[in-house]
């Protein structure tokens, strides 16, 4: 019978007792479903390094896959097979590690920016999934914020202000705000296309409503730039307050799976150069 243990009083929660290497029971699966809706984020305890199959096998039983971004770049060499699966580390194909100017290791320094997955996609990002296979002694980790509650805490004139503006989502904006625009390609450019998303998102089955922004949201459509990260960013502050965040310390066999709809994230920082940190997405 798996434990719930919550981290926070609404967001957020420890699941132990899963069998991620078997295939899931509906009763399993009905579980999760129930409970990603509740916390918005949980932090599977599988005790064990989750290989690949097993971790596509249980993500697949909650909405279809999106490919890697990286899953056509030419100039990237990819270590995992299948197109489906993100390679979120500093490890090269023989277990070494990659030096800071390898064109992965340069593209991934976006997820140490507030963001919320695949909102410049459509249909965009549902659920995220990252399984921890190698992480370093120190640092590292990952934090979550709850964008529903941060919605909550808006001002009435504030909710009326935002009710129905529409914001343009581009991955070439986050590349831009870390500098690493040089390795988003015109091929990528051509495939993802800024696409148009609420500002406001309702829950379906709660009913709450949460902002939907992180980096990836760079205007608010009929706005000038200046304004709409002015706008973007006082949401992202407010979003991003202590009372709003937890963060993750990962253990090996860590599966963390969040609602990109209710909630952002980033990755911390840690000693990239003499330790490995291998997460699969």
């Amino acid at each position: 019978m798996p434990q719930i243990n919550k981290i926070t009083d609404n967001f957020g929660a420890e699941v132990s007792g899963l069998e991620l290497s078997k295939p899931m029971s509906q009763e399993d699966i009905d579980l999760v479903k129930g409970l990603i809706d509740q916390y918005a984020v949980l932090i599977i305890k599988s005790g064990e390094a989750v290989d690949d199959e097993s971790l596509t096998r249980f993500t697949s039983n909650f909405g279809e896959f999106h490919k890697s971004i990286t899953a056509n770049r030419m100039d990237m060499t990819r270590r995992l097979k299948g197109d489906v699966l993100s390679d979120i580390s500093n490890v090269g194909k023989e277990g070494d590690i990659l030096s800071r100017e390898d064109p992965r290791r340069i593209q991934q320094l976006a997820n140490l920016i507030w963001h919320t997955d695949n909102s410049f996609r459509k249909p965009a990002g549902l659920y995220t999934f990252l399984a921890a296979r190698i992480v370093p002694p120190a640092d590292g980790e990952t934090e979550f914020a709850d964008t529903r509650a941060a919605y909550d805490s808006l001002s009435d004139e504030m909710k009326a202000k935002i009710a129905d503006l529409q914001v343009e989502h581009s991955l070439a904006h986050s590349r831009f705000l870390v500098g690493t625009e040089k390795v988003f390609d015109a091929e990528e450019a051509k495939r993802f296309p800024a696409t148009l998303q609420p500002l406001v998102r309702r829950q379906e089955l709660t009913g709450r409503k949460a902002l939907y922004i992180g980096s990836h949201a760079w205007r608010v459509v009929g706005w000038n730039y200046e304004d709409s990260q002015a706008l973007l960013g006082e949401l992202l502050e407010i979003s991003t307050r202590p009372e709003f965040v937890f963060r993750h310390k990962w253990t090996v066999g860590d599966v963390a799976m969040w609602d990109n709809r209710v909630s952002l994230h980033r990755g911390l920082p840690f000693d990239d150069v003499n330790h490995r940190r291998d997460l699969r997405r």
